[in-house]
């Protein structure tokens, strides 16, 4: 049996995060299956996962330098099985429905970075465009359900709040309230993750 388990600090995990991104990102892409990718591409699907990582991370322990590694893949798979199964439900008619789809959406994500961050400085001066969009993914996978579906919609989709409040059967004030306390998530948040973007990249382009 395994001992001297232990648990990764927020800083430590979304440190994590970041290392694992472009591998996992290319592990989803080659697991994909084509005749989804009109549905959900590796983006969402990783989105997704980041969000599943953030709500179990209480139940990550680490043993060894691959744990993290072997964790997130098991995350990645069944995200994958799942968001599949709906995509394949939408096709037969079925009620779920795959995220709304938005053209450059790493455009959106790279423009909320800044609002974030640095209202009058390019994200190329503190991390990529890649990179802040991916520190966004991680902030937004952060946040509770209910707040990151209103914050992609908002931020990310460009929803008018009455038609966010109308299906979330809340106030158009309310609606505002999530977007103002989701934001100051996320930026403090993006703090954390986008200081480990340089490392990690360079990282990647050398394996």
């Amino acid at each position: 049996m395994k001992s001297n388990a232990s648990k990764p600090d927020a800083a430590t995990f979304c440190k994590g995060l970041v290392a694992h991104s472009t591998r996992l990102e290319r592990y989803i892409a080659s697991k994909l299956p084509n005749r989804f990718r009109s549905a959900m591409s590796p983006c969402d699907v990783l989105q997704e996962v980041y969000s599943a990582a953030f709500r179990s991370a209480s139940t990550f322990s680490s043993n060894e330098p691959g744990d993290l590694d072997r964790w997130l893949t098991t995350i990645v798979n069944n995200t994958l099985t799942n968001m599949i199964a709906k995509a394949t439900c939408l096709k037969r008619g079925g009620s779920d429905r795959v995220a709304f789809r938005v053209e450059d959406i790493d455009t959106s994500l790279t423009n909320l970075y800044v609002a974030l961050v640095s209202p009058l400085e390019s994200p190329s001066r503190s991390c990529s465009a890649k990179e802040s969009a991916q520190a966004i993914r991680i902030a937004l996978g952060s946040l509770s359900d209910d707040y990151r579906r209103v914050a992609w919609a908002y931020e990310i989709q460009g929803e008018p709040i009455a038609e966010i409040a109308a299906r979330e059967g809340r106030t158009k004030n309310a609606i505002r309230g999530i977007l103002v306390r989701a934001r100051k998530q996320m930026r403090a948040r993006l703090g954390v993750a986008a200081m480990y973007f340089s490392d990690s990249g360079s990282q990647d382009e050398e394996s």
